[in-house]
């Protein structure tokens, strides 16, 4: 008889009903044949077959071929929970992704905050997936966090790997000038703010959607709103008028 209460567990983290049993009576059996797997699982021969065949691909269970039988053994447990946090990291990160995706009603603002490194730099490459936007950036900062993007951001522009015209107002410094040469090049529009105008937080607008970046700590604030985002675009342009490039 199988624990019920580890089969639910099993099907909580993505495992349909006989992938959960398959898996289990292989953690109490080890190595096994086919046929042992079967019994023990309650399940018709043929569908274990398959079902194996499907924890494979998804790499929970390992085949052995040096018998005459060939027999199946599971992974460890600790390999399952990882790969399950993995699967809730990459959606987690993907949450803007999704949210600049779906449909909203009226403009009720919504807003969302992501704490880290990994979670700014997945921001970052979701404004990329507009087709407008305004940055007011400091270079010189975000390099000391995530100069890999950074300099990421110059060859996607030079690839035409994303389709985003952006208008960059950078922070007057070495550092944002060699930048904002290197991508004025690939066809985007840069200018400088005031020389010893220091930016504390970067901003990020679009169509629908206002981000707001801090350095230290590291975390990005994200409205989703029409009516915000246009009127944050109207301020930027006066700005934008203001100065040389």
């Amino acid at each position: 008889m199988l624990d019920e209460a580890l089969i639910k567990t099993f099907k909580n983290i993505g495992f349909d009903e006989k992938e959960a049993h398959v898996f289990v009576s292989l953690l109490m059996l080890g190595r096994v044949s086919v046929s042992e797997i079967a019994d023990k699982a309650g399940i018709k021969r043929s569908i274990t077959y398959h079902v194996l065949g499907r924890l494979q691909n998804q790499g929970y269970v390992k085949a052995f071929t040096d018998k005459k039988i060939l027999e199946y053994e599971a992974v460890s447990p600790e390999y399952v929970f990882q790969n399950v946090q993995t699967a809730v990291k990459d959606f987690k990160f993907m949450i803007p992704f999704m949210r600049s995706l779906q449909k909203k009603s009226g403009d009720t603002p919504r807003v969302e905050f992501f704490e880290g490194i990994d979670a700014m730099i997945k921001v970052y490459r979701m404004y990329e997936t507009k087709s407008n936007i305004r940055y007011v950036t400091s270079t010189k900062r975000l390099y000391q966090i995530i100069p890999n993007e950074v300099d990421a951001w110059v060859q996607r522009y030079k690839r035409k790997q994303t389709k985003t015209q952006a208008l960059h107002l950078l922070e007057n410094t070495p550092e944002d000038k060699r930048w904002g040469k290197q991508v004025a090049c690939t066809g985007q529009e840069v200018r400088f703010l005031p020389k010893g105008t220091c930016m504390e937080m970067d901003f990020a607008i679009g169509e629908d959607i206002l981000g707001i970046s801090s350095f230290d700590p590291v975390y990005v604030v994200v409205v989703y709103s029409e009516s915000i985002a246009r009127s944050a675009a109207t301020l930027f342009d006066l700005a934008w008028k203001s100065l040389e490039e």
